[in-house]
């Protein structure tokens, strides 16, 4: 049995989206706030545009990232300060599922734990099934898989229902830490549209092919 108990070490997975305001910036701002917080371990994936999943078609395309850290916090003392960043966000505490939203931050994964109480559950349930998830996790944890989960990100993506997942235009990686100083990247500027896998680019390794 896992021991969901605050004080050990480990992995967190956490998944944004945002399609209010400015996105991109709320995101960076977020991923900003986690780093601050929680330096041990931490990468931050490049943030992508994607169509909204189980809304209405004139809901507005989101930013999507993803971020990985160490941490000792409990599985529901982790939440609370994720809805926490969430509320400062502008997001109300109270609100409808599958609705657009200012910032959305979702614990994905936390170590091993595996739990489900009617607050939360994890692993998160319908990660596995999105490749806005997938996809940006591929970048700051190649190797992961999920707790339980026999196969790996690329074959979870691959299996995934079919989305539109790009990077956002002309994306700058690097834009975040030059607007707020608490993130880094390589610089490099990838083209509108680019839907490279990570398999077939050497993106990760500090250079494009």
């Amino acid at each position: 049995m896992n021991n969901h108990r605050g004080g050990e070490i480990r992995r967190a997975i956490v998944a944004l989206g945002a399609n209010l305001g400015d996105p991109r910036q709320q995101l960076c701002s977020a991923m900003a706030a986690l780093r601050s917080r929680f330096e041990q371990g931490f990468s931050a994936s490049q943030v992508y545009r994607t169509a909204p999943v189980d809304m209405s078609a004139d809901a507005g395309e989101f930013a999507n990232a993803v971020v990985r850290f160490d941490t000792p916090l409990a599985p529901q003392d982790l939440m609370a300060l994720l809805q926490s960043l969430e509320e400062s966000s502008g997001r109300p505490k109270a609100h409808l599922r599958n609705t657009p939203r200012t910032l959305d931050l979702d614990l994905i994964a936390l170590g091993e734990v595996r739990m489900v109480t009617p607050e939360l559950t994890l692993p998160h349930p319908r990660a596995i099934d999105r490749r806005f998830v997938l996809i940006p996790l591929m970048e700051v944890a190649p190797d992961y898989r999920f707790p339980g989960e026999t196969l790996d990100l690329e074959a979870l993506t691959d299996r995934a229902p079919e989305r539109d997942v790009r990077l956002w235009d002309y994306i700058i990686i690097g834009l975040c830490s030059a607007q707020y100083g608490a993130l880094s990247w390589p610089l490099y500027s990838l083209p509108v549209g680019w839907r490279g896998n990570f398999s077939e680019t050497s993106i990760l390794r500090g250079h494009l092919t």
